[in-house]
């Protein structure tokens, strides 16, 4: 299973970071920092498989001279078979 994140740029980030917290994780972990024209990224890294009406958390960081800029979204995994869920962020 993949999960498709989308955000809108424009924020004057200077590179952005995508985290992620499962049910099982602790906390936030970092999986990718990716270049300033970034408005989106695949997470194929999704393991230990998710269990429909799992809580997937995505943080995505935009890093500018100013500070942090965050936007954070969830997603419940539905039932059946899902290949890709999609998830977008909005910062405020």
């Amino acid at each position: 299973m993949n999960a498709n994140l989308n955000w809108a740029g424009g924020v004057g980030a200077t590179e952005w970071k995508v985290l992620r917290k499962l049910p099982a994780d602790p906390d936030f972990v970092e999986l990718s920092t990716l270049a300033p024209t970034a408005t989106s990224y695949v997470d194929s890294s999704i393991t230990p498989t998710p269990q429909p009406g799992d809580l997937l958390l995505y943080r995505v960081q935009a890093i500018n001279p100013g500070g942090l800029k965050q936007a954070e979204a969830g997603a419940y995994l539905p039932p059946g078979d899902i290949t890709m869920l999609d998830v977008t962020l909005t910062f405020s």
